[in-house]
């Protein structure tokens, strides 16, 4: 059974509108999908704020996976986001700093909060 049958419509990240009554619908054919719009926009909002923390880091030093097996080695994650699963680290100590000023602390603080 799908967990969308009883929905008369649900979003998309493309913010198109979908409608459904079919239970035989295949919902993963499309993507990731939403109950309300704004599930949707929160969620493009997260990745937007990620896709700015990649850029930060990358710019400054991303740590590598062979920098994150290193103990000795300082890493760096924004002031929010160092409990997160998927942390983005870098090695440059003024990547929280950085990530501060340039994404603001009020979408840093909703990217750490945000459930994926």
């Amino acid at each position: 059974m799908n967990k969308y049958e009883k929905l008369e419509y649900f979003y998309t990240l493309d913010e198109n509108l979908f409608y459904t009554l079919d239970e035989n619908f295949d919902v993963k054919a499309i993507g990731k999908v939403f109950k309300t719009e704004k599930e949707a926009r929160e969620h493009i909002r997260y990745i937007k704020i990620r896709a700015k923390i990649v850029d930060i880091a990358n710019r400054l030093g991303r740590a590598s996976k062979e920098d994150m097996q290193n103990p000795y080695i300082a890493k760096y994650c924004s002031y929010y986001d160092c409990n997160c699963d998927g942390t983005i680290f870098c090695l440059s100590e003024n990547f929280p700093d950085v990530c501060n000023k340039e994404i603001g602390k009020e979408d840093l603080i909703f990217y750490s909060k945000y459930q994926v």
